[in-house]
């Protein structure tokens, strides 16, 4: 499975918004319906909200590098489709086959995830302060040469 294709398919920034970026052979990740479903749709940005609800992201966690809950969901469903095309059978609980069909539920992993449900208030209002807080301080501290012992 090559894992690092799979990502580079849903890498927003990367691929989708910047066509002069693209490969020849990138092609865009069809989210599961249940996904595009969503509003906003998930993406590869840092996750954002505005106190009720996500307004940006939600393919990946907060520190914006591990998957959440919907993205191992993509990545299960993934390696079943090649399992399946590689001829390994699922069994059901009591080891009979299962159907040739075999999907991940994205409406219950939705339900899981609260970072897409549930995400924590004002990511976007403390980011801003963040984003306006590292270059002035950083500045501050050259200016104001000091050593940290």
């Amino acid at each position: 499975m090559d894992t690092a294709g799979l990502l580079d398919r849903l890498a927003s920034r990367r691929y989708i918004e910047d066509i002069r970026a693209r490969p020849d052979w990138w092609q865009p990740y069809p989210l599961p319906p249940q996904l595009q479903a969503l509003s906003p749709e998930p993406n590869s940005h840092f996750l954002l909200s505005d106190g009720t609800r996500r307004t940006d992201g939600g393919l990946f966690s907060l520190d914006g590098v591990h998957p959440t809950t919907v993205s191992f969901g993509i990545l299960a469903q993934e390696l079943i489709t090649i399992m399946r095309r590689a001829g390994v059978e699922f069994q059901n609980p009591d080891g009979g086959p299962r159907p040739d069909q075999v999907t991940v539920d994205f409406f219950r992993l939705i339900r899981r995830d609260t970072l897409i449900n549930q995400p924590p208030g004002h990511l976007t209002a403390s980011l801003d302060v963040l984003a306006w807080a590292e270059p002035t301080l950083s500045v501050a501290q050259r200016t104001l040469y000091f050593r940290v012992c």
